[in-house]
């Protein structure tokens, strides 16, 4: 929640929002053991930049996990976001929450996305 509340969101709405994802993946944070997370089993999405998902031992995103990107304004931020919320609806991770936090969601490129990823727009439905 700090997160949001730092990029100018309200602190109520931000709790509101977190309480809605929650609500809708149905799922709540939970303190893990090392060896619990080892042990468990994750899909990953690929984001598309071979460099990035090369570099990580699972080979992308893992399902389940938060993710914040940041850097200078026009560095590609906002376009991986997009391109990984529409992968992951297309791959079938089940539902995607994607916080935008500067007006930047744009339901029509993810429609072309889909598309581009072998998917309906229908997908954007699980976003």
């Amino acid at each position: 929640m700090d997160e949001l509340v730092e990029a100018g969101v309200e602190p109520s709405t931000a709790e509101r929002v977190l309480a809605k994802a929650r609500e809708l993946t149905g799922r709540r944070p939970r303190a893990l053991k090392a060896s619990e997370l080892a042990a468990q089993k994750y899909k990953a999405v690929k984001t598309g930049v071979a460099q990035f998902d090369e570099k990580t031992p699972w080979g992308g995103l893992r399902e389940g996990f938060i993710y914040e990107f940041a850097g200078e304004f026009g560095a590609g931020k906002s376009m991986l976001a997009h391109q990984i919320a529409v992968k992951s609806a297309v791959e079938g991770f089940g539902d995607v929450v994607y916080i935008d936090t500067e007006g930047t969601a744009n339901p029509s490129l993810m429609g072309k996305m889909a598309k581009r990823f072998g998917g309906e727009a229908s997908a954007l439905d699980k976003i």
